[in-house]
């Protein structure tokens, strides 16, 4: 299987100002993943050593990080705007949280194969199903109803603000120095 998505590529620093360009990057590279994780279980129960530790890094920490990225930075200043963005945002968390658990199950799952040990494969696919069930709602949710309304209505100078404290959170955490790349500027 080849492997195509790499942890170091995680794109959280961004030099451009569009915060929404970047999560949306990030939505494109965990559906990336989310693609990959059927076949990293094999029907004997052996696995994809490689793809089991990318899984845990990306499941058990980085959507944690994405996650953050939103709760901390982003939504805090969309409440009080109008009830339709509460609403949003109280959706868009409860999301979060049902995908994080989902995640972790995934990636307590992946710990065997890492180990080079058997995981069920009926188990693994079952975990994987819920998983992108959750996952998917919160992002489909995002990109279909939040980013656009965002769009419209955060002026440039709040996107640089937004901007800065998402990289203020990256270089802020010297252990995931491996997930700071900065995205080239007009090219998001």
């Amino acid at each position: 299987m080849a492997l195509s998505f790499r942890p170091d590529l995680w794109p959280t620093a961004v030099t451009c100002a569009d915060p929404l360009a970047l999560l949306a990057a990030q939505h494109d590279a965990l559906r990336e993943v989310l693609d990959e994780l059927p076949d990293a279980v094999y029907d004997d129960g052996s696995g994809d050593v490689a793809l089991a530790h990318v899984i845990r890094a990306v499941f058990g920490h980085h959507l944690a990080w994405h996650h953050g990225d939103e709760e901390v930075v982003l939504l805090p200043r969309l409440v009080g705007i109008g009830s339709g963005f509460d609403v949003l945002c109280a959706t868009c968390r409860d999301h979060h949280r049902s995908s994080e658990a989902a995640a972790w199950a995934v990636a307590e799952l992946a710990a065997p194969i890492c180990s080079g040990d058997d995981t069920d494969p009926v188990e693994w696919r079952e975990a994987c199903g819920a998983l992108r069930r959750a996952l998917e709602a919160s992002m489909q949710l995002e990109d279909d109803a939040l980013w656009p309304a965002l769009r419209q209505m955060i002026e440039r100078d709040d996107r640089e603000d937004i901007a800065a404290a998402l990289r203020a959170r990256a270089e802020g955490r010297p252990d995931l120095v491996e997930l700071v790349t900065p995205i080239a500027a007009g090219n998001p």
